[in-house]
């Protein structure tokens, strides 16, 4: 008598201990880099796509403006690892010119 397997069994047999289904197809794209283009495309993208659409759907316009195969969530998050760096710029540009306005008027009050 034999033993008989799914499908699914069979499949996971080829996985590493702990990967799910997902993770091995978001693994094909790990080595994928943004490049200048698909940058470009998602900002404009971003800005083009009405915000008043449901979530899911504005991101897959997102998606689908950009193209190169990048998926909505990888979409998603490339823009939000975006803004948060340009804010963090933001923030250090604004401290950069707090302690240059600081740093005079410190000078001036002590010299008088």
């Amino acid at each position: 008598m034999s033993k008989s397997t799914s499908r699914s069994e069979d499949k996971s047999a080829y996985r590493e201990p702990g990967e799910s289904k997902s993770s091995s197809r978001s693994r094909e794209k790990v080595d994928k880099t943004w490049s200048k283009a698909d940058l470009a495309a998602l900002k404009r993208a971003v800005h083009d796509v009405p915000t008043t659409l449901e979530k899911q759907e504005r991101w897959k316009q997102i998606a689908e403006a950009v193209g190169g195969g990048w998926s909505k969530r990888e979409c998603y998050d490339k823009a939000k690892e975006l803004k948060e760096a340009r804010a963090a710029r933001k923030r250090e540009e604004a401290l950069k010119a707090e302690s240059k306005d600081a740093s005079p008027t410190a000078a001036d009050s002590s010299t008088g």
